[in-house]
């Protein structure tokens, strides 16, 4: 009885509308029951935090795999030309920040065991480095890596 009494309103409300053959196209529209559904709004560009997120992991992800690459060059690099030769490739403060290799999978009371959590392409890098080398162990080579990339973090400006 409820929906009757609200149908009788409806109608009681399309009474007071002139017929719509006498209303112009606008009017019509407008007098119609039809409503044309929303477009959603459109995000504004930029501000979606997972948007600017995903840009910045890009563009970090992108610096490293050049940094990456950079490091690999020069271990070749070392290693064609050996840590005690001269390589116009490598300057002098790189080898002497590598070092002898050879020595840093050695037993050392000093040495501190560390876990390391690293994407298995990053593990992949640092067994070729290893391979290319000649390092026993793959603690050797992370100490190789390590002591470069610390070298170049050093010399960095800022």
């Amino acid at each position: 009885m409820a929906g009757l009494q609200g149908d009788a309103v409806v109608e009681d409300a399309r009474a007071d509308l002139p017929p719509l053959d006498e209303l112009t196209d606008d009017a019509r529209i407008t007098a119609t029951n039809e409503v044309a559904p929303r477009a959603p709004k459109p995000k504004p560009q930029g501000r979606d935090p997972l948007t600017a997120l995903d840009r910045s992991l890009h563009a970090h992800t992108r610096a490293m795999e050049t940094h990456t690459q950079a490091m690999e060059t020069a271990m070749r690099a070392l290693a064609d030309a050996g840590t005690s030769g001269t390589s116009p490739v490598v300057p002098g403060w790189l080898r002497d920040a590598l070092g002898n290799p050879n020595t840093y999978d050695a037993p050392d009371p000093l040495r501190v065991n560390v876990h390391v959590r690293v994407v298995p392409a990053l593990h992949a890098r640092v067994q070729r480095i290893q391979a290319r080398l000649g390092v026993r162990t793959a603690a050797g080579a992370w100490e190789s890596v390590l002591r470069l990339g610390l070298a170049a973090a050093e010399r960095l400006p800022g």
